[in-house]
């Protein structure tokens, strides 16, 4: 079950970030724009398409560091293309304009980014509490021998 938590968590970062981003996107490209309340509703859906996509790192086996990195560059592909799909597909962009792509490929890369970070700085904050405990459990258990 800690699969789900990570999607909410991931769902959260992915929303937050694209948030930040459509404030920028529209204020650069669209600053005379009206918005209605559906692009909330499309932000909102294309972050848990996004954050579903964190199924293709489950597996009931280990795997190597050769396979984790072609998960993530499909991770990665797949994001894109979500984020791009769903982009023509809410009319966030218009077909052929280029710097409306770029700008989103960019901003994907730096939300993308900043989550591994987070990630990976969470998970190693809890690898690094689990060593502690496990270390004070073995000097415990020493100590009683």
């Amino acid at each position: 079950m800690d699969w789900i938590k990570d999607i909410g968590k991931t769902f959260v970062y992915i929303t937050t970030g694209s948030l930040i981003s459509a404030a920028i996107f529209i204020t650069i490209f669209a600053p005379e724009s009206v918005l209605t309340y559906h692009i909330l509703w499309q932000i909102a859906g294309l972050s848990l398409i996004c954050a579903l996509g964190n199924l293709i790192f489950y597996s009931p086996r280990e795997y190597g560091k050769k396979q984790m990195w072609v998960r993530r560059i499909i991770h990665y592909v797949y994001v894109n293309l979500v984020i791009i799909v769903g982009g023509y597909l809410c009319e966030w962009l218009e077909t052929g304009f280029f710097p409306e792509i770029l700008y989103l490929l960019v901003v994907v890369a730096i939300i993308y980014f900043a989550i591994m970070y987070l990630i990976f700085q969470k998970d190693a904050k809890i690898a690094d509490t689990l060593n502690r405990k496990l270390s004070r459990r073995g000097s415990s258990e020493e100590d009683e021998n």
